[in-house]
């Protein structure tokens, strides 16, 4: 969706659209004949697909079988044996019964795809059990940043944002939250703020540094607990 790009690509970036709606495997042909698309217009050596939507891999994988086009898998979450954390049974009952028609699909991405990424070492070690014919094309490749090269090219209005928030947590133990916190299950959620809460009374001085949009499941939780949200 377009709302979704929140910034404007940096020169030498070509965005392609894809019109991909309906089942999973609508999806997978509308990327399919994009992809293919891409390839034939500026034959790149390789092409890195970051997981999820799963779909683009399943698409990339029917490409190789035809053309031998190089593909490269980054797990951000794993598929099929995403362990996903959540405490309610009836959901994760409901997804590892969603997940098996897709099973012999997962397998034959791994086959073919020349390289495979993940961003832990369990994640590795549970695809490396998966597939243990693949283990050696496997590898992890943690999350992180540049820290002098974001500084270079952090606009003004950024910078000031960035010292703001380094002000607040001056003298103080900081947790950085990426992305979704309260995406998995609000009793986390609630146990992490109330843990926050309980030491700050005791005299060990933490704050919560939370990257991205405030999810309703957070807000709630922050909400119900009285948690300060500076």
């Amino acid at each position: 969706p377009a709302e979704s790009l929140k910034s404007i690509p940096p020169e030498g970036v070509i965005v392609i659209d894809v019109n991909a709606i309906g089942t999973f495997m609508n999806c997978v042909e509308a990327y399919y004949w994009k992809i293919k698309e891409a390839y034939e217009q500026y034959l790149p050596d390789c092409a890195i697909y970051s997981c999820n939507p799963y779909y683009t891999i399943v698409a990339a994988a029917r490409i190789k079988r035809e053309t031998g086009a190089k593909f490269v898998i980054d797990f951000r979450d794993l598929w099929i044996k995403d362990e996903a954390l959540t405490r309610s049974i009836p959901r994760k009952i409901k997804k590892f019964l969603s997940r098996i028609p897709y099973r012999s699909k997962e397998k034959n991405c791994v086959e073919m795809a020349d390289f495979i990424v993940t961003v832990s070492p369990r994640d590795c070690q549970q695809l490396q059990r998966q597939y243990l014919k693949h283990k050696n094309k496997m590898c992890v490749i943690y999350n992180g940043y540049d820290e002098n090269r974001i500084n270079k090219e952090l606009s003004d209005e950024e910078k000031i944002k960035v010292d703001k928030v380094f002000k607040q947590i001056d003298g103080f133990y900081s947790i950085g939250v990426f992305g979704k916190f309260g995406y998995y299950d609000y009793e986390y959620v609630r146990q992490m703020l109330s843990a926050v809460k309980v030491l700050n009374e005791k005299g060990v001085k933490i704050k919560i540094v939370h990257i991205g949009e405030l999810d309703a499941i957070t807000k709630k939780a922050m909400d119900k607990m009285n948690f300060p949200n500076e």
